[in-house]
């Protein structure tokens, strides 16, 4: 184990613990979840224990951009043998596993879904959509020193990353490194 391995991992018992005082026991809730809906989001902010000291403070804000995030999940792979989603928009929580609901919905009906390609109807456009429907497109990434699909979330406009015209603060999703 390399030494930024090393105080990732202690970085990471070091939130776990936090968040089990925080919610109560941890492992019983990703069980819980795992059990009862096959996976779990992770969400990855500000106020997290940095990798470099272990302690909680804003670190994360001060090298992350505001725009961007880490909200994951975890159990796709165990109940599906289908690789982990990823989101690194900045988005509410309930948007965010919203987007992972539909695609476990049709992941447990046996759909495999692909880097590279486009996906129609995952996103559900808001009251002050330019468009009647968005579509997202998915990329690989590393998460963790894990594989998972980067679920890339379209402009206004309704334009990917990689689309010509696509703004930067969309733009950056496809280089931001989470690690």
């Amino acid at each position: 184990m390399t030494d930024k391995q090393e105080k990732a991992l202690k970085a990471w018992q070091a939130k776990e613990r936090a968040k089990a005082k925080r919610h109560g026991d941890y492992d019983t809730w990703a069980r819980k979840c795992m059990k009862e809906c096959g996976f779990f989001v992770h969400f990855v902010g500000s106020n997290e224990p940095c990798a470099d000291c272990g302690e909680e403070h804003d670190h994360t804000t001060a090298t992350w951009p505001d725009h961007l995030a880490n909200i994951h999940t975890h159990g796709f792979e165990q109940t599906w043998k289908h690789p982990d989603f990823q989101i690194v928009l900045a988005m509410p929580p309930q948007v965010a596993q919203s987007i992972f609901w539909k695609f476990a919905d049709q992941v447990r009906a046996g759909k495999r879904f692909e880097a590279g390609k486009d996906y129609a109807d995952v996103i559900e456009p808001g009251p002050n959509a330019k468009k009647s429907s968005y579509s997202v497109r998915l990329a690989w990434a590393e998460e963790n020193d894990r594989q998972v699909l980067r679920v890339l979330i379209p402009d206004p406009e309704g334009r990917l990353p990689g689309d010509q015209g696509c703004e930067q603060h969309y733009l950056d999703q496809l280089n931001f490194d989470t690690d």
